[in-house]
């Protein structure tokens, strides 16, 4: 499925299982259709998969969008890893971060 017109995906850090605490840590997310398309109506178009490292997840994620925000897992602060351009308010994601 194609969800480039309008879909952003947002990538965040969370427990494999959330009644577990002591289950692993996995980069997980979802793909909206924030702004709605003829055949489709504003909202969530994908549960995305659990991955074991942000890369794993983008790479996932830019298959299927142009639009990738990454949540910082400390601060929970997005960063742009898209491929389409970066919206003003949101820093973009550095290959090189610690």
């Amino acid at each position: 499925m194609d969800y480039t017109s309008g879909g952003t995906a947002h990538l965040y850090l969370e427990l494999s299982d959330r009644d577990d605490p002591s289950s692993r840590w996995v980069w997980t997310g979802y793909i909206d259709n924030e702004d709605g398309t003829p055949d489709r109506e504003p909202g969530l178009a994908a549960q995305v998969p659990p991955f074991d490292t942000d890369q794993e997840a983008i790479a996932w994620a830019l298959e299927r969008t142009g639009r990738v925000v990454i949540y910082d897992p400390d601060k929970n602060n997005p960063f742009w890893a898209g491929s389409d351009p970066a919206p003003d308010d949101v820093p973009v994601l550095r290959s090189e971060r610690p």
